[in-house]
């Protein structure tokens, strides 16, 4: 509008024509939408001309003209194999923001004694975006429910909404943010922070005595940045799965030493109010998964032999929604012990 002193301002708006001399084409098919009759616009044949290219999605960049944009091949592996996946297609019909949430679904129904998910749970989910588990896990906890999510990336902006106005979803909290930062695990704690007259359980159990925050489940979907290198990629997801079990059971779940043990016990009995980074954020009886993807077994033995002695029942799943050529796993823990220092050594 800076050409021809405001294109004549605008002819007046009266009735007269308005001449463009080589406006930018942009400019001149808004007029032209723009103006209401009687106005009529007349513009010179080299702006007609950048007009149609415009509206044609040609010649925006003089550097792209005459160019087409190659695609990488791994793209194009991606692209074609996205095309003939089923569950993307279903996820694609269903509006779902990813395919994720069939592996969780999957999970869910082949859970060792029952289904992972109860009403009125509170569920930590690390990893969350793009918002495929928060939806599910909140649909299956109900209004009574709590979940908290956690990623570096935001949600989709369908899934946020969802989350944050549907009358029979969970109680919903999001942090985007590192995991691995102090300061995000205590918003993560700080939003299952319960009241000591709510913890209930046995009054004999120091640990539900102590324990002032809780989850029933908490899951990780977390992975590091791919770099290519599967070995190094794989190796980054089981470093988060590990830091995700301490979460859940306490600083030493790692620790089996008896004198570990007992030096936990004594640390128990004097303190009234014990950090839940020394006892965790799951609650005796509670659920822990995480997906990880095979690295080799001496590099996923620390971890698996942590869940077996933290946990009742532990398996490794490769859910029907995983592909084939996929390496990726998920570690399937259920019915917690308790704070992690004080199970025997062996058991």
């Amino acid at each position: 509008f800076y050409n021809l002193q405001l294109c004549n301002r605008i002819a007046g708006i009266a009735g007269c024509q308005t001449v463009f001399r080589h406006q930018p084409p942009g400019i001149t098919m808004l007029l032209v939408r723009l103006l209401p009759p009687p106005c009529t616009c007349t513009y010179l044949p080299f702006a007609h001309r950048c007009a149609q290219r415009w509206l044609s999605n040609k010649g925006r960049d003089r550097r792209s003209r005459g160019k087409s944009k190659k695609i990488s091949q791994s793209s194009a592996k991606w692209l074609a194999r996205q095309s003939k996946d089923q569950y993307a297609k279903r996820a694609r019909d269903e509006g779902s923001p990813s395919r994720a949430v069939y592996k969780l679904e999957q999970i869910d129904k082949s859970a060792l004694r029952g289904r992972l998910f109860k009403k009125g749970d509170s569920v930590v989910e690390l990893g969350a975006a793009p918002g495929g588990w928060s939806l599910y896990a909140s649909e299956q906890i109900g209004p009574k429910g709590r979940l908290v999510a956690v990623d570096l990336l935001p949600l989709d902006a369908r899934a946020m909404t969802e989350l944050g106005t549907a009358e029979s979803g969970a109680d919903f909290y999001f942090a985007q943010g590192d995991f691995n930062s102090l300061q995000v695990k205590e918003y993560i704690a700080d939003a299952l922070r319960i009241e000591d007259e709510d913890i209930g359980g046995d009054s004999d159990n120091q640990v539900d005595a102590l324990i002032r925050y809780r989850a029933d489940i908490i899951l990780s979907d977390m992975a590091g940045n791919f770099t290519g290198d599967q070995r190094t990629d794989a190796l980054k997801t089981m470093s988060l799965c590990e830091n995700a079990l301490m979460f859940a059971a306490g600083s030493t779940c790692f620790t089996t030493t008896d004198a570990n043990t007992q030096y936990m016990k004594d640390i128990l009995q004097i303190s009234s109010n014990t950090s839940w980074q020394t006892t965790g954020l799951l609650r005796a009886g509670g659920s822990f998964l995480c997906k990880f993807f095979q690295c080799g077994k001496e590099n996923e033995r620390e971890l698996i032999d942590a869940a077996r002695r933290l946990f009742t029942d532990t398996k490794v799943i490769k859910p029907p929604a995983s592909r084939k050529e996929s390496a990726e796993r998920y570690l399937l823990a259920t019915g917690f012990r308790g704070t992690p220092s004080l199970v025997p050594v062996g058991t």
